[in-house]
């Protein structure tokens, strides 16, 4: 077993698998630190609700100090497992050249329209009706949200359309990610896009 930056206690073996094959394939991609930020408070972020800080299983910087992106593992309650084990769930955090300001980016969906007709929070881009019909985004200023979110950016957002991942945006720091099992190619798409999220304006 390779020397791991991560807290692997009540991990179980498959899980240490995928993760070492997570972080080989990442150091073959990316050049690849350990972060000991202690500035990044999950209680930021409304989608870390029923995240306890204390399982944050590690954080690496990706291609610092060029990219503003860094990967966040997360340890979750394996609800599969008979003892108290837990799992991994990556999610990146970019930082990003505009004050977005406060909002989420999700994947359009029939129900969510059905059950908030008209949300009077929601943005939309005349100029972009395909993002428009395959992203929902909630904004707290949405004059801010559709200054800062230019095309570029939303082009950027366009990418991950094949993906569950969901986004969320304070100010200027982002964090995008899913509830997926630790997959290493996955994560290697996750930073690309989170570095590209932090390059964009």
């Amino acid at each position: 077993m390779q020397d791991l930056p991560f807290d692997i206690n009540n991990v179980d073996a498959d899980e240490v698998q995928a993760l070492e094959a997570t972080y080989r394939l990442l150091k073959e991609m990316f050049k690849v630190s350990v972060s000991e930020d202690s500035t990044f408070n999950v209680r930021d972020f409304d989608v870390f609700t029923h995240v306890d800080p204390d399982n944050i299983g590690g954080t690496l910087l990706i291609n610092h100090p060029e990219s503003g992106c860094y990967l966040i593992f997360l340890k979750v309650n394996d609800l599969d497992a008979v003892k108290s084990r837990f799992k991994f769930q990556v999610w990146a955090s970019a930082t990003l050249r505009n004050n977005f300001g406060r909002l989420t980016v999700t994947h359009e969906k029939m129900p969510d329209k059905i059950a908030n007709p008209g949300n009077p929070a929601e943005v939309y881009f005349k100029d972009d009706p395909a993002f428009n019909k395959k992203f929902n985004v909630i904004a707290a200023n949405k004059s801010q949200a559709q200054r800062s979110m230019t095309k570029a950016f939303r082009n950027v957002i366009m990418e991950t359309g094949k993906t569950n991942w969901e986004m969320e945006i304070v100010n200027s720091s982002m964090v995008i990610g899913g509830v997926c099992p630790l997959d290493p190619k996955q994560t290697v798409y996750l930073a690309e896009i989170a570095g590209k999220f932090s390059r964009v304006k």
